[in-house]
């Protein structure tokens, strides 16, 4: 506009005065593009003339009517686009508010994850909808605020929102889920060769992880010249997963223990991926068909039991042969049995995976359900003491 007010201004002679009405009649025309008026012009005013002082006042009153004209347009354009703006703001965040109330969440929890939503920039909806989002806007405050108090308060509000390892509900997408109580399998590579500890999982904040270190003969083990550490966790019911986490320190107060960063690196192990190995000997199985209770023992259980040839073992389950299928035994039902020489003083459960017949006998694949981490460790151990042959693969 300033432009075209210099322009103006510049006009002296009847000669310009001619530019004037090109000026003009290109505004006048521009709204018709802009916003789509469809209206005629009449377009003999701007023919050629000579022009009087009385024309220029009028072409340049014309001028200003048609800047004012976009002017208001534009400026009223702008003032419906941020009013309707608001207005979904607003319904976007009663309706966030509507949905929070209706989760079951404490104040103070329902407090500190609005906090956590503004200074992220998310939707506290979304964080109480997914631990994805709430581990990414968690990461997000980090790198903005590494010193944020907020930062305190992620730990307990994660287990009350119970994004927390044991929820089987929610993925297990970070080491920061883990609780302290937490059974893992710690393990070192020293000259080629894999060593592992169950631990106990100490304590956990948004930067650290602290285990329990291994003991020898009653003293603790210094693992500070491992770069890093490798970690398996078992979830009951889903399977095992595996993870590594870069070594920080190892202290000794106030408690000992191993520090590492959290990992976000998180690899969940099929069924398939443990290696099986031949490794075959005799043992009693016995069958759950029926609801009856009672503990397993050497003596007996309620159900049907049967001596069975173990053929090759994994860390995920075992395939045996029997002679003949007990009556009402089928894939899914549970199984149980003992394995004392491997040092696992309980019985072990599994379940039936598959079935088949092999030249007049009954295979059976059974899947270990609910293997504690120390139990796999005596049974990893057990495998390797016998050296036996791997199978392969196909």
């Amino acid at each position: 506009m300033v432009l075209f007010l210099l322009g103006i201004q510049q006009i002296k002679s009847r000669h310009n005065m001619r530019h004037l009405t090109i000026i003009i009649g290109s505004l006048l025309l521009l709204p018709t593009t802009i916003f789509g008026v469809d209206f005629k012009i009449d377009v003999s005013v701007f023919a050629l003339k000579k022009f009087n002082q009385s024309d220029e006042y009028m072409l340049i009153g014309m001028a200003t009517v048609v800047v004012l004209f976009i002017g208001f347009s534009i400026i009223h354009n702008w003032y419906n686009h941020k009013k309707l703006k608001r207005a979904q703001a607003n319904y976007k965040k009663k309706k966030e508010e509507s949905r929070l109330q209706q989760l079951d969440v404490s104040a103070g929890a329902l407090q500190t994850i609005q906090d956590l939503a503004k200074h992220t920039k998310k939707s506290a909806a979304d964080l109480l909808s997914s631990n994805h989002y709430f581990e990414s806007a968690v990461n997000s405050l980090q790198k903005k605020a590494a010193n944020s108090p907020l930062l305190t308060q992620i730990p307990g509000l994660r287990d009350e929102l119970g994004y927390v390892f044991f929820n089987r509900r929610v993925p297990f997408i970070t080491s920061k889920m883990l609780q302290p109580g937490q059974k893992v399998r710690v393990g070192v590579t020293v000259k080629g060769k894999g060593h592992s500890y169950v631990a106990t999982v100490l304590n956990s904040t948004e930067e650290e992880l602290w285990v329990k270190p291994p003991t020898v003969k009653g003293k603790t083990v210094n693992l500070l010249k491992f770069k890093q550490l490798n970690f398996s966790v078992f979830r009951k019911n889903d399977g095992e997963y595996r993870f590594s986490c870069t070594l920080r320190t190892q202290i000794q107060t106030p408690v000992h223990a191993v520090v590492t960063n959290h990992s976000t690196s998180i690899k969940k192990l099929q069924t398939r991926e443990y290696d099986r190995y031949v490794l075959q000997f005799q043992r009693k199985f016995f069958f759950i068909v029926s609801k009856a209770g009672g503990k397993t023992n050497e003596k007996g259980y309620a159900g049907v039991s049967c001596m069975g040839q173990v053929q090759d073992i994994s860390l995920g389950g075992l395939r045996i042969f029997i002679k003949e299928l007990p009556p009402k035994v089928q894939v899914g039902t549970s199984v149980v049995f003992f394995l004392k020489e491997a040092a696992i003083k309980k019985e072990l459960q599994a379940k039936i995976v598959r079935l088949s017949m092999q030249e007049n006998t009954q295979s059976i694949h059974l899947q270990f359900v609910g293997l504690t981490e120390l139990n796999r460790l005596h049974l990893q151990k057990f495998i390797e003491a016998k050296k036996p042959i791997k199978v392969p693969s196909y």
